[in-house]
């Protein structure tokens, strides 16, 4: 099993989301699954920041692993 903490921060709240989303379909597609929901954490006004972890369950690495 692979691990791995995707993330995406931006100042403006609905574009860091909209990434990670477009990230974790991404990754779903190469056959990670999401481990637990997201995490979100507001570092100030200009800094929002969502986390998802994912995991692998193969014997095989996956051909794309990101970040």
């Amino acid at each position: 099993m692979l691990y791995q903490v995707v993330w995406s921060s931006r100042a403006n709240p609905e574009k860091a989301l909209n990434e990670l989303i477009t990230e974790v379909n991404r990754m779903i597609k190469t056959g990670w699954k999401p481990l637990g929901g997201i995490s979100d954490m507001q570092w100030s006004l200009m800094s929002h920041t969502y986390h998802q972890a994912m995991i692998y369950e193969s014997e095989n690495k996956p051909s794309d692993v990101t970040r």
